[in-house]
């Protein structure tokens, strides 16, 4: 009934070397396919295919999952747009629950 541990699931698919660390000390910044368990598990195909419990109750619940690329938020559009209401939001109004609802509207079209 516990979860398999990495060193039991590598046994298992025959990849398991003894010695083999279960991650590296420098963050597996390498290009080895073999340096620790953490990037022999991470290469399989099986648990690339994997979808994240994330996507997987989204897209269970009839809905599309889309993930943006990570790069910074200052590039994204919807943090962009989400921090240029709240700074009309700081600018005009004195940031009251109350006052968030009756100008929300005004601030997003702003």
């Amino acid at each position: 009934g516990l979860a398999k541990g990495m060193k039991q699931v590598l046994l298992e698919c025959g990849l398991w070397t003894e010695g083999t660390l279960l991650k590296c000390h420098d963050g597996c910044n390498c290009e080895r396919t073999a340096c620790c368990a953490t990037r022999i598990i991470e290469l399989q195909p099986d648990f690339k295919a994997q979808s994240s419990l994330v996507q997987e109750v989204i897209e269970a619940s009839g809905h599309v999952c889309i993930f943006l690329p990570k790069f910074h938020c200052e590039l994204n559009s919807i943090e962009f747009f989400w921090g240029a209401v709240k700074k009309y939001l700081q600018e005009h109004y004195n940031y009251t629950f109350n006052m968030l609802k009756e100008k929300l509207h005004k601030a997003l079209t702003s």
